[in-house]
């Protein structure tokens, strides 16, 4: 990552970038760049002091950036060594998923863009609570450990290096309505990395489907919500519930969710 400028209408700006080498639709490996953060004009930011770039720069490698918004970005302090003696059958033995599980997914839900995206829809929601470690949490929960989203937060301190920082355990709640709300540009971020890192080609599509019921009568009623446009127009969404009556497998009849699973041409190509 580094701070670029840049001229927009005879002003200069300032933004965070990051270089990405990327697969051309011809198959061959561009280099490429994709914007983190738009900082801001230049003027409004300068100190007036000698270089400032140069020193804006150099605050950032170090860690200490001049500007606030770029806190979120700066680079974590590397991992250290750590040595865990054990003997077989040991409580401290490594077979203990939770204990180094981070230094194996950090680096997939990085790669998976999600850690830079969060980070900025934390910086421009103002959010306070750690955003990105609570989804961290509840991700790696889910696949290690699955248990309620509350329980999933009082697993924090079973991690050698605590995945969230925040003391509020209610912040899960408050991290999912975020989630939510940009579900949507989650699902593009991830699918652009994957499309650049794999070469995804989407020409051809295999498909399977699958559901799952839940032990409960009822369907999830719909729900409606009321927007209002700038101008005062009122509009009414009705959001259909997910858990709904239908065709099953095992002819159960209980509410359902069906998944899809989608592989294009080159999932073939791995065993």
């Amino acid at each position: 990552m580094h701070i670029e400028k840049y001229n927009n209408n005879g002003i200069d700006y300032l933004r965070l970038v990051e270089g990405k080498r990327m697969r051309a639709p011809n198959g061959k490996s561009r280099t490429g760049k994709r914007v983190l953060l738009c900082i801001g004009a230049l003027s409004r930011l300068d100190d007036g002091k000698p270089d400032y770039i140069g020193r804006l720069r150099q605050s950032f490698r170090e860690g200490k950036p001049l500007i606030k918004s770029l806190e979120p970005y700066v680079a974590a302090e590397p991992r250290r060594d750590v040595m865990i003696p054990f003997r077989h059958g040991d409580g401290k033995c490594l077979g203990k998923p939770k204990l180094m599980a981070a230094t194996i997914l950090d680096p997939v839900f990085n790669a998976l863009g999600l850690g830079a995206l969060l980070a900025s829809v934390k910086h421009e929601s103002k959010i306070r609570y750690d955003l990105a470690g609570i989804v961290r949490l509840l991700v790696y929960g889910r696949i290690l450990d699955p248990a309620s989203k509350c329980a999933t937060m009082s697993q924090n301190g079973r991690w050698l290096d605590p995945l969230v920082s925040s003391r509020n355990g209610d912040n899960v709640y408050d991290a999912l309505t975020v989630v939510e709300e940009n579900r949507r540009q989650i699902l593009r971020r991830m699918n652009t990395c994957i499309t650049r890192g794999t070469g995804r080609k989407a020409g051809t599509v295999f498909y399977d489907v699958t559901n799952f019921f839940f032990e409960v009568e009822d369907a999830d009623p719909d729900e409606e919500a009321e927007t209002v446009a700038a101008d005062g127009t009122r509009s009414v969404e009705t959001a259909k519930g997910l858990r709904q009556r239908g065709v099953s497998k095992e002819n159960r009849p209980q509410p359902i969710v069906q998944t899809g699973l989608f592989l294009d041409d080159r999932a073939s190509r791995f065993p």
